[in-house]
């Protein structure tokens, strides 16, 4: 039998009685802490790693091994660029007014709400825009379920997928630290957001609750913004009660938005939050 990992051959003396899930086990013993099995092709074949019939065959009846190994990081950043690349498509396609691929977007969107899951699962501190994501595309798979979508309908959720693009390169970015947490953008952040705090409420209050879910990804975004921002001047003590107010105020809010209370979040952004904001830009 001849085992490849990442297209590189790899001796081995396998016993006659082992099973692929043993050989498997024994891979994964020699990796680094970090490094996962992310697929496995079998005789040229793609199988699944999770397979109890594939990893109970025996070795012996298998002549290669084919194994790709990475990173969960890496991983993570690919479901989250396939995710975006289904999403531009989905948009394009609705914004064109067209529903002869409504099946086909519906699979593709229950499939990013899976690897959403998958990946929340896998992070230690999972940003909390994932949970809202999943909420927007579950709410557009509802629609596009209906059996009465206008055209108009069609062309608008194909407006709402455009808009949530930015926030898989927002996520990718915030998995590989390779966001901007400095004062000076944290600060940028609050000052545009602030004004728009009362529009956003209103949105919440009369049910326009795609776009509202949207713009709460926004808010929670720079509420996380100000969390990192607040550790890394872990010296600061009034920064650092301002993002644990912030923080309380995010909790609040996603509480309320599982809850599906819309009002409670409407008066928290009109008033609490847009307190907080005033203060911290105050000082």
């Amino acid at each position: 039998m001849e085992l490849f990992i990442n297209e590189t051959a790899i001796g081995v003396s396998p016993q006659e009685s082992d099973t692929i899930q043993d050989l498997l086990n024994a891979i994964l013993k020699e990796l680094e802490e970090n490094l996962i099995i992310a697929s496995m092709v079998i005789d040229g074949t793609y199988c699944s790693i999770d397979d109890p019939k594939i990893l109970g065959t025996s070795v012996s009846q298998v002549n290669k091994i084919e194994l790709t190994v990475t990173t969960t990081l890496e991983i993570s950043i690919s479901l989250l660029e396939d995710g975006k690349q289904f999403v531009i498509l989905g948009a394009q396609e609705l914004k064109n007014g067209s529903l002869a691929k409504k099946n086909e977007l519906i699979n593709s969107f229950a499939w990013i709400i899976e690897s959403l899951e998958a990946l929340q699962g896998s992070l230690a501190f999972p940003p909390a825009d994932i949970s809202i994501l999943r909420a927007i595309l579950k709410q557009i798979i509802t629609r596009l379920d209906e059996n009465d979508v206008s055209l108009d309908e069609t062309k608008e959720l194909g407006e709402h997928l455009e808009k949530i693009v930015n926030v898989f390169d927002l996520l990718q970015h915030k998995i590989s630290n390779e966001k901007d947490y400095s004062k000076e953008s944290t600060h940028s952040l609050l000052k545009e957001i602030q004004p728009k705090l009362p529009d956003i409420a209103t949105n919440f209050q009369t049910g326009n609750d795609l776009q509202a879910i949207q713009d709460l990804c926004k808010i929670v975004d720079v509420i996380e913004t100000f969390t990192r921002f607040s550790a890394l001047n872990s010296t600061d003590n009034d920064i650092e009660q301002y993002s644990l107010a912030l923080k309380d105020i995010s909790l609040q809010m996603l509480n309320a938005f599982e809850n599906k209370d819309f009002v409670l979040i409407a008066d928290l952004l009109e008033y609490d939050l847009s307190e907080q904001i005033d203060n911290i830009l105050e000082n």
